[in-house]
Parts: C-alpha cells; sequence; structure tokens
C-alpha cells in the first residue's frame, strides 16, 4: 500500500430538501480494512486524506436519515475529487420496519428530487465510459430508452417519436439556446455540444412526463449543472487526441471561500475529416472552439454565488471539386459556408433562510446565432445557383427566482417564476434555380415575451409511497397565448426489489420562433398569420415497473401514451405538411394549429450498475407515432421508426499501483426514418422534388446499424494522472444511408451515408 499513490476526497453533506448542511455525519471509505473515514463539520463539511488512487465507493451515516453509499468512483492521483452528498430523511426514526429500495434503486435516482418517472442522471464518469460518445453528454443518452439514433455526425435528441424541436436545454436550472455546434436553425441539435467534462457536474435526461419546473418542452428536457472548482488546490487538465486540444484549470480566488473553474477547447476536426469520420459533409473543412467557466463566492454562512459561462463558435466551409471531370454526385458541386456561434452566461445565488427553506435566484443571457449560404453549380453552363441564405439570431434575456421549504420529513413545496424576453433577427432567402427573384422564407426582428410560473410538491405519505403534483403555466405575449398544465405522480416500493411508478402531465411548447414570421402575400399584400399559433400541447401518460436485484442489476419497463394538440399543421387542405415532422427548420408557408398526433409505445432497459469493475445496459423500444393534418387522416411521423435498441458493455481490469485496463462496446440497431417518396415523373418534369401525397411518410431509410468500441489505460504516479483511450467509431464499416436527395443537375435520387469506421485517439494528463 505503501508504493499505492493516495488522493483526498472532500465533499459537503446535506438534507436533499432543505439543502441544509448535516452536522457529524459520518464518512468512511466502503472498503472498511483500509481504516479511513472522518465526520462532517458544521457547515456539513468533510475531508478523507490518504485515500488508495484506484475504484473507490463512499458510505455515509448520519442518525435519522437514509444511508449513503456511491458508486465504484475513480480516484486518481492528479485531481481531488469533491462530492455533494444530498440525504433523504427516514419518516420513522425508533421501533417501526424501515423498508428502503436495493442499492441499485438508490444509483438510477435523478438529481430532481420531483422527477418521478423516465429521467435518468448522468455524470463525468459515464460520459467517460459510454463509447464512441466523443466525450460528449449529448450522445451519451443516444443508448437511453425511448432515444433513436439515426445519423452519425449529428446529436439530434430525437424522444419517442417526437421531433428533436420539442426538447429544451437547461443550464443551473433556466432555459438556454441550443448550445451545440455547428447547430440548425430551428433545432435543439448539431454535431457536439460546448460542454466540457471539465465543468460538467450531476445531470438530468428526462424523456416524458417531466416535474412541473420544467416548461415551454414537449419531448424532453436536458437539465444540465456545472461543478464547482477546487477552492484549496490548483489543478490542470490537459486532454490532446483527434478532435482537438481541450485545456482546464481550477483552483482557490480565496482559499477556502471561492473557487474558478475554467475550460477552453479548440479542434479544426481535419485529421477527422482526412480519416473519413464526418462532422458535416464530404469535401469540406470544420473548426469548432468553446470556453467555459464557472466562479463560485461563499458570500455568507448561508449564501452562495456563482458566476457561469458557456460559450463557442463553428465552421463549416466547403467549395465544389477543382476538377469537374470527377463531379459525380451532389456533393462535389454542392458548396456552403456555414457559421455558428452559441452561448450562455449568467449567475446563480442560493440563500439558506433557515433550516428548512432556501431561496435562488438565476439570471442569464443566451443566444444562438447562424449564418449560411448553400449553393450548386450547373454542370452544364458553371452557373451557380442559389438554394439557400440565412442569417438568424435568437436568444433570450432571463431570469427566476424559487422558493423551497422542507415543511416536515414527508412534505417538500418548491414555487418559482421565470421571465424570458425572447429577442430575434431572422431573414432566410431561397432562390428559384436559374430565376433571378429572390423567396422570402422567413424574416422578423424585435422581441417576445413569455412568462412561466410553477408549483409542485412531493409527499411522502409512507416509505413506501410518495406522490408528486403541481402546475406549470404559461403565457407568451406576442400573441396571448398560454397554458395551464396539470402534472401528477406517483411511485411505490413494494420491497427491495419491487416497485411501481406512474405520471401524467400537459405539457406546453411555443413553435420555433421563426415559424411565427413566415410572411404570405394574398392579393399583393403581405402578411405574418402564423403570428396567431398557438401553444403545441401534449398530454404524457407513463407507467413503469422496477425490479432491482443483487444490488447492482436493474429491470425496468415503462410504457407510455402521449397525445399532442395544437399542432401547426399547413392551412391548405390538401396539404400534409406540419413542423411535426421536422428535425429542425421553421415552418414553411401559413400554417394553423389544427393538427393533432399521438405517440405510443414500451421501453425496456436491462441493466448493471458499475459494480466489481463491471458494467453493462441494454435498451430496446417499441413504438408507433402518427400525425395528423386538416384532412383528418392519420399518417406516420417522419420519426415513426417502430424501433430502437442500445447494447452496451464494458469491463475494467485492474492493474498494479492503482492502474487498469478498460474495454468496452457498443452496438446500435433501429429502424430508419421515414419519407415521403417523390412523384418521380413530376420531379422530372418540374426540376425539383415533389412528393406524393398518396404516399405520406410511408418509405424508410435502411434500419441503422453500426457498433462501437472503447480501450482505454490509465495510471498514476504521485503528482500526476493520465491515460489514453482509443473509440473505435463504427468498427464494421457500415454504411448507414442519413439522407434521401434529388439531385437537381443530375436529374437523379441518391442517398447521402454516415461516416465509416474511424479510431479516435485521446490522451489526458490530470496535475
Amino acid at each position: 500500500m505503501a508504493q499505492v499513490p493516495t488522493q483526498n476526497i472532500k465533499g459537503k453533506v446535506f438534507d436533499m430538501d432543505s439543502k441544509s448542511p448535516l452536522t457529524g455525519a459520518t464518512i468512511m471509505l466502503a472498503d472498511s480494512t483500509l481504516g479511513i473515514g472522518t465526520s462532517s463539520d458544521e457547515e456539513g463539511n468533510f475531508r478523507l486524506e490518504g485515500v488508495p488512487v484506484g475504484r473507490q465507493a463512499i458510505v455515509v451515516q448520519y442518525l435519522g436519515y437514509r444511508d449513503y453509499r456511491s458508486e465504484e468512483i475513480v480516484i486518481t492521483s492528479g485531481k481531488e475529487l469533491e462530492l455533494n452528498i444530498g440525504m433523504t430523511e427516514e419518516l420513522f426514526k425508533e421501533n417501526e420496519v424501515v423498508i428502503t429500495a436495493n442499492k441499485s434503486a438508490e444509483k438510477a435516482k435523478p438529481v430532481n428530487d420531483f422527477a418521478t418517472v423516465s429521467t435518468r442522471s448522468f455524470s463525468i464518469e459515464q460520459v467517460q465510459r459510454y463509447p464512441a460518445t466523443l466525450f460528449d453528454p449529448s450522445r451519451t443518452v443516444m443508448s437511453s430508452p425511448g432515444v433513436q439514433q439515426s445519423i452519425d455526425y449529428q446529436n439530434d435528441i430525437i424522444i419517442r417519436g417526437n421531433s428533436p424541436i420539442g426538447l429544451t436545454w437547461r443550464l443551473e436550472g433556466i432555459d438556454i439556446a441550443n448550445p451545440n455546434h455547428f447547430s440548425r436553425i430551428g433545432g435543439s441539435g448539431g454535431s457536439i455540444s460546448v460542454f466540457s467534462l471539465s465543468l460538467m457536474g450531476e445531470s438530468d435526461f428526462s424523456s416524458g412526463a417531466f416535474a412541473p419546473e420544467y416548461g415551454n418542452a414537449t419531448s424532453g428536457v436536458f437539465d444540465m449543472h456545472f461543478r464547482k472548482g477546487n477552492n484549496e488546490k490548483r489543478e490542470y487538465t490537459i486532454r490532446a487526441g483527434m478532435i482537438g486540444l481541450d485545456f482546464a484549470t481550477e483552483g482557490p480566488i480565496q482559499k477556502g471561500k471561492s473557487s474558478y473553474l475554467l475550460n477552453y477547447r479548440y479542434s479544426t476536426l481535419a485529421l477527422l475529416d482526412k480519416l473519413g469520420f464526418r462532422f458535416t459533409f464530404d469535401n469540406s473543412t470544420s473548426r469548432f472552439q468553446d470556453l467555459s467557466f464557472n466562479l463560485n463566492f461563499k458570500t455568507s454562512q448561508n449564501g452562495n454565488l456563482s458566476i457561469f459561462g458557456v460559450g463557442g463558435n463553428s465552421m463549416i466551409k466547403k467549395d465544389v471539386l477543382a476538377d469537374t471531370s470527377q463531379w459525380v454526385k451532389f456533393d462535389d458541386y454542392f458548396k456552403t459556408h456555414y457559421n455558428t456561434a452559441t452561448g450562455a452566461t449568467g449567475f446563480t445565488y442560493t440563500h439558506l433562510l433557515d433550516e428548512k427553506s432556501y431561496i435562488r435566484v438565476v439570471g442569464v443571457a443566451t443566444a444562438n446565432a447562424i449564418k449560411s449560404t448553400e449553393d450548386t453549380v450547373s454542370k452544364t453552363t458553371m452557373s451557380m445557383g442559389l438554394i439557400s441564405r440565412d442569417t438568424v439570431l435568437t436568444g433570450r434575456y432571463a431570469g427566476t427566482i424559487s422558493y423551497n421549504r422542507k415543511i416536515s420529513a414527508r412534505t417538500t413545496f418548491k414555487t418559482g417564476i421565470f421571465v424570458n424576453n425572447l429577442f430575434y433577427n431572422i431573414l432566410s432567402d431561397s432562390l428559384q434555380w436559374g430565376g433571378d427573384s429572390v423567396i422570402t422564407l422567413n424574416r422578423g426582428k424585435g422581441n417576445m415575451w413569455l412568462l412561466q410560473g410553477y408549483a409542485q410538491t412531493r409527499f411522502r405519505a409512507t416509505e413506501k409511497l410518495t406522490f408528486t403534483g403541481g402546475l406549470h403555466a404559461m403565457y407568451l405575449a406576442m400573441n396571448n397565448s398560454h397554458s395551464v398544465e396539470p402534472r401528477l405522480g406517483a411511485s411505490y416500493v413494494l420491497n427491495a426489489t419491487h416497485s411501481f411508478s406512474a405520471a401524467y402531465g400537459l405539457h406546453g411548447q411555443i413553435i420555433p420562433v421563426g415559424t411565427y414570421f413566415v410572411p404570405v402575400m394574398s392579393q399583393g399584400t403581405q402578411s405574418f398569420p402564423n403570428r396567431d399559433l398557438k401553444m403545441m400541447k401534449a398530454h404524457h401518460f407513463v407507467v413503469g415497473y422496477n425490479l432491482n436485484f443483487l444490488q447492482a442489476f436493474r429491470i425496468k419497463l415503462e410504457s407510455y401514451y402521449q397525445s399532442l394538440f395544437n399542432i401547426p399543421v399547413s392551412s391548405n387542405p390538401f396539404s400534409t405538411y406540419s413542423p411535426i415532422n421536422d428535425r429542425f427548420g421553421y415552418g414553411r408557408g401559413e400554417l394553423v394549429s389544427a393538427g393533432k398526433g399521438r405517440n405510443y409505445g414500451v421501453d425496456v432497459t436491462v441493466e448493471r450498475f458499475f459494480s466489481n469493475r463491471m458494467f453493462f445496459l441494454v435498451s430496446g423500444s417499441a413504438f408507433r407515432s402518427q400525425f395528423q393534418p386538416l384532412n383528418r387522416n392519420w399518417y406516420s411521423t417522419r420519426f415513426d421508426n417502430k424501433f430502437s435498441s442500445s447494447y452496451m458493455i464494458g469491463k475494467e481490469f485492474p492493474l498494479k499501483n492503482g492502474s487498469a485496463f478498460e474495454a468496452g462496446a457498443r452496438m446500435v440497431y433501429s429502424g430508419g426514418l421515414r419519407f415521403t417518396p417523390p412523384d418521380s415523373a413530376r420531379t422530372e418534369q418540374e426540376g425539383y422534388w415533389v412528393i406524393d401525397l398518396s404516399k405520406v411518410n410511408t418509405v424508410k431509410l435502411p434500419n441503422y446499424f453500426r457498433i462501437d468500441g472503447r480501450i482505454a489505460y490509465r495510471w498514476s504516479k504521485p503528482k500526476y494522472s493520465s491515460s489514453v483511450s482509443v473509440d473505435f467509431q463504427n468498427m464494421t464499416n457500415h454504411k448507414n444511408p442519413t439522407e434521401y436527395f434529388w439531385d437537381n443537375v443530375n436529374k437523379n435520387f441518391f442517398y447521402r451515408y454516415g461516416s465509416g469506421f474511424v479510431g479516435v485517439v485521446t490522451f489526458m494528463i490530470d496535475f
């Protein structure tokens, strides 16, 4: 043991509901043979010193509270580990029999205690452990039940047959603009997120019937949190590889009272492009960079202030092939310049009012900007034809204040309001091939107010039975549309093995902002009829069952039904167009809020949480997704894949002196996205894609299939720790079709394919 490097573990123990510190809690390593333990001070802080590097689990005990046991966490010599441990008060403290769930159930608990169903937490460890995530939290959830992966180079999150536009991103408890590099207009995804692992804390991903505090979302919520920097010791992380360079530093501003955490990433992606792994298009160059920070200050014994920020930009430049004799497919003479920027900066202030309650204030300024042009060149005349030209800026100034009160060990209450000033400057044009007239698709500049409020409570009737409920309300001042949304949930723990859950929620969302500003010409007069569109809404019903066994295993079943209404559809009764089928973009033409939708299915998860240096996660979904335009017929949506599945396993092999070798693999097999086939004769005659309205979304892309792998080796020295990893993307080199196109020049149809095999090497050092 004397030869094994050691490290310190520190943190804070507090009441989960009131956030009040717990004084005198016992904290120890699960491996009792090491004899390392301590107790928390009057502010709940603790410190374990001389912990051997490698995998260690932490056990915390406090009289009147449920015992806490962490996962087996990697301890390295290069970086201290800090834990924030929330504990749940027991209802019966004397001679009653206390029934608690299996340890595997505790490991699955979301960060948000008001979440009843369809929510799972994820951590830095999982993002690093899962194969082929490229250290991106948004790609980590692609292995979650109900999430469909369909395109290699995009991280759009398609949940239970819903369009990705139904997802809302949150950072530190407040909604933010799309936080992805290479983001697309009106979408929620891109190619890789701006969130660096160096800043990421415990976060939640919700895929349905979410808690009352979440609003303006119909499919899911990504609730991200930053961790605090080390307030006692300066530390550094360097991560270098084929994705680019990543540098992080953290340390005290005033020792013991304040800290900073800073991260910068830069990538040209040139090496990956040459190896065939595309974030974007063939024959393109692309790069991105981002900067993140979190400053934390203890303002008083009961107050804490954080100032946070994240921002980045990305660029794609693709020119036509210089040698015209090699022009074969559309991408050879397709040209685009695509620039994006995204960011959010703000503050959080938390103040403990007393031992039972606290308030939290958050303010943020956030924006997403996209500027792009797309052109193609005629092989015969060599003239340039404009496809589209977009300049889009969207964002918000937002603030929220919340009040949380632990009324008793049984009851917790939380309420809050959000004030959002949404701003926008949108101009999207398209030029007909060979023509001179520009068609304006979207145009608008200004701002609008979106107000939200919520109240929610959690009532623990017994140790076995818990109820949650509340209301969320929204009001959009521009057109006086509103939504009042009841939410209810219940969970019942039969015993340490079996538990049940159920939830209902009404969820509303404003449509992507540019859709409100589609100009429509009628008798020489321009108007914006879409400004009057109502909020999209969805009833979510979820029933779940958990089987927990052998301390680390879980089988989870969830059945759901979603009924959507006020869905925008074309005002033309002969059209089947609806933004519910769009992965991104703004709606086209005049729309009315008269469409409907329905999604229903079953999600299955078979999981072994990381234990004894091994884990696996198998998830599968069988579902249907349909919509109804003005003609009142039901059609498959574009996302009606019918099934999705993911199979993942990982194993760690301990070596001497705390080092370890890791290996893992993942397979994804899912149905292909749907599309409406063209009317071939009319398409060739008109010179542009003309769909066959008798076959709406009846054709599917081939099923999506890929196998990924990962190997890694980590080691520790007395003053630093390092790791090297290789992610094997698409090991079988299976080319998945991603989209079906009409080539206006060659007058034929073609598939665009995803990435082939490539290995992504990454080296990391902490010191």
